[in-house]
């Protein structure tokens, strides 16, 4: 009996998310560098904060490869949590799909808690830095419980993965295999 390829199981797999998952990845101009933000409804953004202009434009992914760049303009934010809502002119945003909570039957609680993540999993940290969605793939290091941030927020879960993440992604959406949204880079 042949064995499956499971190295090209896994490549097409995290392909697979990186493409679920890139037209909900916009490009967040900041002055003379690029950063990313995840489309969270048809006109809403999310991003860090911490570089975003109050006026700013953003990329959206066009069919043609090329990005559609909109007016945008800081609607809130929240220095505790380093996040940015950016209101996008135009709309026609596609929002990402978020990480629902895994149904298992009764019984004990499935590893890492009622998402299914767990220390160990992969995931890919996306970035639209510049015209092209990238991608980085990590390792979860740690899954935290509630944390303080050194701001004074407050976030409900806390996931690191295993190595920095590259220049631009900062804003950007950690993602499953599936290329749902467990977290915000």
């Amino acid at each position: 009996m042949a064995q499956p390829n499971v190295f090209h199981a896994l490549d097409q797999g995290l392909a697979a998310a990186v493409a679920a998952v890139a037209p909900s990845v916009v490009h967040v101009s900041r002055g003379h560098t690029g950063g990313t933000g995840i489309a969270w409804s048809e006109d809403l953004v999310i991003t860090s904060s911490f570089h975003t202009p109050d006026r700013t434009k953003v990329g959206i992914p066009a069919a043609d490869g090329n990005l559609d760049m909109r007016d945008a303009e800081v609607t809130g934010r929240d220095p505790g949590t380093d996040i940015a809502l950016l209101r996008v002119a135009g709309g026609g945003l596609t929002p990402a799909t978020l990480r629902e909570p895994k149904t298992e039957p009764a019984g004990p609680a499935p590893a890492g808690g009622e998402d299914g993540l767990a220390v160990g999993n992969l995931a890919l940290a996306i970035g639209r830095p510049g015209r092209s969605a990238r991608a980085s793939l990590r390792a979860i290091g740690v899954l935290g419980p509630e944390v303080e941030t050194p701001h004074g927020g407050t976030l409900d879960r806390y996931i690191e993965s295993d190595r920095q993440i590259p220049r631009g992604f900062a804003g950007g959406p950690l993602v499953d295999g599936d290329g749902a949204v467990i977290g915000r880079n």
